[in-house]
C-alpha cells in the first residue's frame, strides 16, 4: 500500500472540525453497527430481550470476515481526503 501524504495543519484542522461537528463519515464503527443491525433484522427469530440481543450481536460480530475490517481501515485515507475535499459536504462514504 503506498504511503499517503501527510496532512497540513490546515487540513488536519478541517478533519478535526468536521469530526467535532458530528460528521460521522470518518468513523468505521457506524458502518459496522449498520451491518450488525441488518443481520439482526434478517434473523429468523429476533431477540426478545436484552440478553438475547446481546448474544445475537456477539454471534453476528464473530461472523464478520476479517477482510471487512481490513478494507474499512485501509479506506480511511480515502475517507479523510474525501471529507477534506468536500469541506464537510456529503461524500460517497
Amino acid at each position: 500500500m503506498p504511503r499517503e501524504r501527510e496532512l497540513s495543519p490546515f487540513e488536519r484542522g478541517q478533519v478535526i472540525g468536521m469530526c467535532k461537528a458530528g460528521k460521522n463519515r470518518l468513523t468505521i464503527s457506524n458502518y459496522l453497527w449498520n451491518e450488525l443491525e441488518q443481520k439482526i433484522r434478517k434473523r429468523h427469530t429476533r431477540p426478545k430481550n436484552l440478553r438475547e440481543l446481546e448474544m445475537a450481536l456477539q454471534e453476528e460480530w464473530r461472523r464478520i470476515p476479517s477482510e471487512v475490517y481490513i478494507n474499512l481501515i485501509e479506506s480511511m485515507p480515502k475517507r479523510i481526503n474525501a471529507c477534506i475535499e468536500s469541506q464537510g459536504w456529503p461524500t460517497k462514504y
